[in-house]
């Protein structure tokens, strides 16, 4: 057999200890793919857990709403009124009033909840329902 084909001693010599440095060379870059995976898995969780729960930006201080002036609370009461003296001894629902004032019927029952019961001139003529004594 030729020389070419197996090395010689000497050369084993050279080779056998680079074989084992790559060998640890390639250990350790296995250990290095392991130690990324497990980075990559803690970032994801890490990246999950912040998506669950967003940062919330401060907003600042609220607007408080402006309360309403004194002459449309007045403005309220004649207008329900007028409508109740219009409508004559039938009278109008809630629902009828606030949609003619453009207010919500929460708000009309509201009036005549509190301010309504006060007037001796009104009548609750069954159930909404409400109308001026004659």
């Amino acid at each position: 057999m030729s020389s070419e084909v197996f090395p010689s001693s000497a050369a084993l010599r050279q080779i056998v200890p680079l074989a084992e440095k790559r060998e640890a060379l390639l250990k350790k870059v296995d250990d290095l793919d392991r130690q990324i995976a497990e980075l990559s898995v803690s970032a994801r969780a890490v990246a999950a857990t912040t998506e669950a729960q967003p940062i919330r930006k401060a907003s600042g201080r609220r607007k408080l709403a402006e309360p309403v002036p004194v002459e449309d609370k007045k403005d309220t009461s004649a207008k329900i009124l007028g409508l109740l003296k219009v409508a004559g001894s039938k009278g109008l629902s809630i629902r009828e009033i606030a949609s003619k004032l453009g207010m919500k019927a929460q708000n009309v029952h509201v009036w005549f909840s509190f301010k309504g019961r006060k007037l001796a001139d009104l009548q609750k003529i069954g159930q909404a329902q409400w109308s001026l004594k004659a």
